[in-house]
């Protein structure tokens, strides 16, 4: 005898709602410096952010992801590999990214990122790290 299989408005309501809030990570490219947001950089926090528009040279700064995470935040990960040893040892050896200026992300960025928003402000404040062995992911909530 075969088995009929119903699906309940209610399971299919459940359903609908846990696909609708999967989204998947959207990561970009960028060259980003670490520092006190200024003329020097010097500090903790993000100095600038760039994208090299697939074409043009890589900027000053080090090689880095960014984008949004599957819950909607802004985050910056950057590769172990592609940072020197004294910038892991002072902005990322700690359990939180310290910002000490706020950071307005350029259009450009946020552009190949995609963004939603037409200005997005890093603010300063303290943001959780996620390491791995070859990562740190700062994620801005």
């Amino acid at each position: 005898m075969k088995q009929v299989f119903v699906i309940t408005p209610f399971l299919l309501l459940l359903l609908a709602g846990h696909f609708q809030t999967f989204r998947p990570e959207v990561t970009t490219t960028v060259y980003a410096r670490t520092g006190r947001h200024g003329a020097d950089c010097t500090g903790s926090g993000i100095c600038t952010i760039s994208s090299s528009g697939g074409q043009a040279p890589p900027p000053p700064g080090y090689k880095a992801a960014m984008g949004y995470n599957s819950q909607g935040q802004v985050f910056l990960e950057f590769r172990y590999v592609d940072l020197p040893n004294e910038i892991v040892a002072s902005q990322f050896g700690a359990d939180a990214f310290e910002m000490q200026s706020d950071y307005p992300v350029p259009t450009s960025v946020l552009q190949a990122i995609n963004a939603k928003d037409t200005m997005l402000i890093l603010k300063a404040g303290f943001y959780p790290l996620n390491k791995s062995s070859q990562a740190v992911r700062i994620t801005f909530n």
